[in-house]
């Protein structure tokens, strides 16, 4: 199935801005999603945003939580941003929530988890080997085979 011209446009049109993630550093991508999402522009408004936490394994967890005008009660939709647990965070993924919140009038609740260190699964730009396997940030485990693997 062919790609539709405007999602082509749009990627052919991306790659003038930022060169492709698996080029860049760790500290690199993740200014290259600031960057993108910040030309985005400004989300569509919501009855309400709320910025919370909950309780985690190893602290709290930051969540933000859209609600979309109207009566509840809404369903609810538990959003995990994307970004291969290296990159993206509750600011990168502001207007696509807002969106979804407005698109599929339901609650978003979008989930700030913690990412990879910077030396797992992608290389650091004062790594001296792109192909260094990540290893887990306690050394209680083997060598981590992708970033999931990573305690």
């Amino acid at each position: 199935m062919p790609l539709d011209p405007e999602a082509k446009m749009l990627l052919e049109q991306l790659t003038t801005v930022v060169r492709p993630f698996e080029e860049l550093s760790v500290e690199e991508a993740r200014a290259a999603i600031v960057t993108l999402s910040a030309a985005a522009g400004e989300g569509e408004p919501v009855a309400r945003v709320e910025n919370r936490t909950l309780p985690g394994p190893r602290g709290e967890i930051p969540v933000r939580v859209y609600t979309p005008e109207g009566r509840a009660p809404f369903p609810v939709l538990v959003y995990f941003h994307g970004g291969g647990w290296v990159i993206g965070n509750l600011e990168t993924h502001d207007g696509l929530c807002r969106h979804l919140a407005n698109a599929a009038h339901c609650v978003v609740v979008s989930v700030d988890y913690r990412l990879a260190a910077i030396g797992a699964g992608r290389r650091s730009s004062s790594s001296s080997s792109s192909t260094r396997r990540p290893t887990c940030p306690r050394r209680t485990c083997r060598t981590a085979r992708t970033p999931r693997d990573i305690c």
